[in-house]
């Protein structure tokens, strides 16, 4: 990657975006060292920080919690994830409002939506920080096929 992008266009760019690209660039490279005992660890610490966050903050997640006696500790690694019934498009649009957390304002988000492949485009919100590990994530897993950001393609 060219000093000027490394140095000056990437920061300068998630300062202006309230974004953190260049921070997870540089996460998503150390964790490729990482052993799978600590990748599963990590995946284990997030996931009990998304589970926690999502029923102390949302309606809806209290709720499908409540009415099929799931606490937040019952969630520990991925694999429990089958405890908890699945999100679809249907459940997000009628559940809107119950999805967006209560503390809404205290993280930086964008509004984004599906492309409408089934002729119903789905809206949605995503945090800024989501947003970044998923762009860094694409550029870093480009880049190791050759591609660079600002490359013609």
């Amino acid at each position: 990657m060219g000093f000027l992008r490394k140095n000056i266009v990437f920061p300068l760019a998630d300062l202006v975006m309230r974004t953190k690209t260049w921070h997870y660039f540089r996460v998503i490279k150390d964790m490729n060292s990482w052993s799978q005992k600590k990748i599963e660890e990590w995946q284990s610490e997030k996931l009990a920080d998304l589970i926690n966050h999502s029923y102390n903050n949302t309606v809806y997640y209290r709720n499908l919690f409540d009415e099929n006696n799931i606490k937040p500790s019952d969630i520990k690694t991925i694999d429990d994830l089958h405890k908890i019934p699945p999100l679809t498009k249907k459940i997000i649009r009628e559940n809107y409002r119950d999805l967006i957390p209560s503390n809404i304002r205290k993280y930086p988000y964008k509004k984004g939506q599906t492309g409408g492949s089934t002729a119903e485009p789905l809206q949605y919100l995503q945090d800024l920080n989501s947003w970044s590990y998923c762009y860094a994530n694409h550029n870093y897993n480009w880049g190791k096929l050759g591609y660079e950001i600002g490359d013609n393609f």
